[in-house]
């Protein structure tokens, strides 16, 4: 089982020798607001294609797409986590999968989503997810099939957090 983790950050990764550790022998991508100002000790993570971001904006669903498709591209990643550059693992990684395993073993390895509310036809979650490689492959493969509708999209909450579980 591999992990891509995927941070959404404004430049570092506050605890980036903690990461570093736990991540092991797993993936690491990074998707800054300013990659500039990214420690060259993690610059190697950042992905190809950046867009400017704003909050509350669907630029937040772009830049976790750019996420997704590069580590799509290795066909080792089996589970894509969205993250923040301000994340602190608590558990040593073997207690993490230990539990994870569990988890999914509970839920038939289906994606894991905080379900939040419902408006319409639209499903709201935190912005935070792990997805599995199935789902993953859905959301890229139905980006022009669905972008569009969240365009505009501003019901009680940013569109990030309806975008995903709602595809």
């Amino acid at each position: 089982m591999k992990f891509a983790f995927l941070f959404l950050t404004y430049d570092n990764l506050v605890l980036e020798k903690d990461i570093l550790d736990f991540v092991g022998d797993n993936n690491i991508y990074i998707h800054p607001k300013y990659p500039k100002k990214v420690n060259k000790s993690i610059s190697k993570y950042i992905i190809k294609d950046l867009v400017q971001t704003e909050w509350a904006k669907c630029s937040i669903v772009d830049a976790t797409l750019n996420l997704l498709k590069e580590a799509f591209i290795n066909t080792d990643n089996d589970w894509f986590i969205l993250l923040s550059s301000d994340v602190c693992p608590i558990l040593k990684y073997n207690q993490f999968i230990k539990k994870f395993t569990k988890l999914q073993n509970e839920n038939n390895n289906k994606s894991i989503f905080t379900f939040v509310d419902k408006y319409k036809d639209y499903y709201k979650t935190n912005q935070w997810w792990i997805l599995n490689r199935n789902d993953v492959e859905i959301i890229l493969k139905t980006i022009e099939k669905y972008k569009h509708k969240f365009t505009n999209f501003h019901q009680n909450g940013a569109c990030d957090e309806f975008y995903f579980l709602s595809v």
